[in-house]
């Protein structure tokens, strides 16, 4: 049967039933659950892949940086994040802030989408109400919750809102305006911008050709009519797969070693079915979850299969007689082909690859609830009883989102609810120690990381850390091992070989050090701290090897980099040159111009002024604004540990305390502020130091309070 062999759309039918809500009504209802259920996600610290994609990727801080994006690496993610940082600088909440707008107007969408939908699918008597119930379920859903709440996965929002949109226009132009024009128009930007936000959005043509196969043709239509709708779209679809093609095979090249693209098509299927389980029953939702491959003739490897053969079967031989079912199961399978069939990812398995395809899922479950009701509306007495239940339903997934946000509040949280879920997987170990390093828990951390190594020897993380911990606990012999095995395994890691070039330079290792550093610049990051980092070690080298000249021009390299390593290059640069040095930032000679020292400023005073007005959230944007524009500003670095120390997030504060001390060492506040929420962390041999040299520093400004740490440090 050809796709267009379809029997007309008759004229339309008038049914009566329960009165259809208002749009403006149901629309302001999804919003507000949307809201509702993410409000707590708004302090959300920054997770996993967020470190590079945020708090790392210079593409943020240098316009320079921007260019040469293209659409496969989801420049369009990368501008909106962009945007972010320029408007909020760090401020964890403008991230979030978005995120939320974005997934409470896909819930919006989701509710047009699935009226129109069901309005040509010949179920008007169920539409109104089920488009509510879809759009509100979908709002409130804690699957959606890695999607929204996870920073980095707003690829996944942005290529929905387009591709929501694409399929919507789709439909009114293709069944209501009847005109291939505004199809095309309108529905070939939604598919270059969805792609250009994730890669999901090139199935959105498959998407429009699931509508026409499932829709009724409206009447009058010649058979092959449909074809010139769909001719731009598939002329489209061909040329970014040949401008893309050659990016995603050697994509799929580098990770065939890890996933054999054989071993990830088997396993997928039975991907889906868990998708689909935590959709019905979002129960035991994990952020690492551990899926392993599965085997061919396992019961696993025949269920997934069997299920999808079963969908691909439905939707031919009964899609006329179940539409809605028939559309809902081929939604959900196209919207996980990206990431489900011929490119190996990492992880078999992540819920926010599924925030598309779930849109099917949802549509489906609301439409059985929606004609159930309309079913037993005749019978007095029990016509209050699905609407019960339904309103009861989507109560229930909003508390489950609400508590699944509380899990992300803290990464610390966040690794254990891994762990207790994936105990036998090696990463959610390593994450976690992470925080128990920033916390100053050192053992805690070892442990956990040991448990790392145990679980996946041939990891090169968890032995990266191995070594900071080693170096925290000052035995550098240890570290210098950890780091060697580290590179042993992945000779690309670049924090392994920049800290095992620093343990080489403390020997004198010239030799072994300086190929080391030149290893990590060869890799193009764009990570400016990194970069900071490692000119700042070939400085060094050369300045030990007696090359001034060298040693200058590398440290100008580091500043120019940016980041709070650039500071401390301009220092160094100053004792190098017995002067002035540039501003940390700053553009090297022949470079483009910097931003200058006046608008930091400027930037930082904003922030003082709003700290006087009460306008916390703001000021601590403009004083992140003013780091920005200048790296060695350690007033507004101060300001920011004071912000998130009221807070309460005090491995936060730490760490701009600790910036503002090294932008400039005779900033007294910092050093006590510092020393304080060091001890507040049970780091108490830290502090000292630090409250040592505000002693120092503070005699004549602060006389009560150098008292008072001296009787405490008990200094004469």
């Amino acid at each position: 049967m050809a796709i267009g062999d379809r029997n007309e759309d008759p004229a339309p039918t008038v049914t009566t039933g329960t009165p259809a809500p208002p749009v403006r009504l149901a629309v302001l209802a999804i919003l507000a659950l949307a809201l509702a259920c993410y409000w707590n996600s708004l302090s959300v610290p920054f997770h996993f892949d967020d470190q590079h994609m945020v708090l790392d990727n210079d593409f943020l801080r240098r316009p320079e940086a921007r260019r040469g994006v293209g659409v496969h690496e989801r420049g369009l993610l990368l501008l909106t994040l962009a945007a972010n940082y320029k408007l909020g600088g760090l401020a964890v909440w403008h991230y979030h802030a978005v995120n939320l707008a974005l997934h409470a107007l896909n819930a919006v969408l989701v509710f047009f989408f699935a009226r129109a939908l069901l309005r040509r699918l010949r179920r008007e008597r169920e539409s109104e109400w089920a488009g509510l119930l879809a759009g509100s379920v979908f709002a409130v859903h804690p699957f959606a919750t890695e999607a929204v709440t996870y920073i980095s996965s707003r690829s996944a929002l942005l290529g929905a809102t387009f591709y929501l949109l694409g399929a919507l226009v789709f439909l009114k132009a293709r069944y209501e305006w009847r005109s291939s024009v505004r199809a095309a128009a309108l529905v070939l930007p939604c598919f270059a911008l969805a792609c250009a936000a994730k890669q999901d959005g090139a199935t959105l043509t498959l998407a429009v050709l699931i509508i026409e196969r499932r829709v009724p043709r409206p009447a009058g239509e010649r058979r092959w009519a449909w074809v010139k709708y769909h001719a731009p779209a598939v002329a489209c679809v061909l040329l970014g797969v040949a401008i893309a093609g050659p990016t995603v095979v050697r994509f799929v090249a580098e990770r065939a070693p890890q996933h054999p693209v054989g071993r990830y098509l088997l396993t997928e299927p039975w991907v889906a079915l868990l998708y689909l389980r935590l959709l019905v029953v979002p129960v035991g939702l994990n952020v690492d979850p551990d899926v392993p491959a599965v085997v061919l003739w396992s019961a696993r490897a025949l269920a997934g299969l069997g299920a999808l053969g079963t969908t691909v079967w439905f939707f031919w031989r009964f899609g006329r007689r179940a539409p809605v079912v028939a559309f809902a199961l081929a939604w959900f399978y196209v919207g996980l082909l990206p990431s489900s069939s011929l490119i190996p990812l990492e992880d078999f398995m992540a819920e926010h690859r599924a925030y598309l395809g779930s849109v099917g899922i949802v549509l489906l479950l609301a439409w059985v609830v929606a004609v159930a009701a309309a079913r037993i509306a005749a019978r007095q007495r029990l016509r209050w009883l699905v609407p019960a239940l339904a309103a009861a339903w989507v109560v229930a997934l909003a508390a489950g989102t609400v508590l699944r946000n509380r899990t992300w509040q803290t990464g610390a949280r966040l690794w254990t609810d891994a762990i207790e879920k994936s105990p036998r997987k090696a990463r959610p170990y390593s994450n976690l120690a992470i925080y128990l390093l920033e916390s100053g828990d050192l053992s805690a951390a070892e442990e956990s990381l040991h448990k790392a190594v145990s679980l996946n020897p041939a990891a090169p993380e968890p032995r990266a850390m191995l070594g900071l911990v080693a170096v925290r606990r000052g035995d550098r012999a240890t570290a210098q091992r950890q780091f060697e095995a580290t590179l042993e395994r992945d000779p690309t890691h670049y924090q392994a070989a920049n800290n095992l070039a620093i343990l080489y330079a403390e020997q004198g290792d010239y030799a072994r050090a300086e190929p080391l550093v030149r290893r990590v610049l060869a890799r193009k990051l764009s990570y400016p701290d990194t970069h900071a980092a490692a000119y700042r070690n070939l400085a060094k080298l050369a300045e030990r090897r007696g090359a001034t000249a060298e040693a200058e021009r590398h440290y100008r390299a580091a500043v120019a980099a940016g980041g709070p390593g650039a500071a401390e290059a301009s220092a160094e640069l100053a004792a190098l040159l017995g002067g002035e040095a540039p501003a940390a930032g700053a553009s090297p000679p022949g470079g483009p111009a910097g931003t200058g020292g006046a608008g930091a400023r400027a930037e930082f005073e904003r922030g003082n002024r709003l700290l006087a007005e009460g306008r916390l959230p703001e000021a601590a944007a403009a004083w992140e604004r003013a780091l920005a524009l200048e790296p060695a500003l350690s007033e507004a670095a101060n300001n920011l540990g004071n912000y998130h120390l009221q807070g309460g997030d005090r491995t936060r504060a730490e760490r701009y305390y600790r910036r503002a001390v090294e932008s400039s060492p005779a900033n007294a506040e910092a050093c006590f502020n510092l020393a304080a929420t060091l001890e507040q962390l049970g780091r108490a041999a830290e502090a000292r130091p630090f409250y040592e040299r505000f002693v120092r520093m503070a005699a004549g400004a602060h006389p009560e309070r150098v008292r008072e740490v001296k009787a405490r440090l008990g200094l004469p």
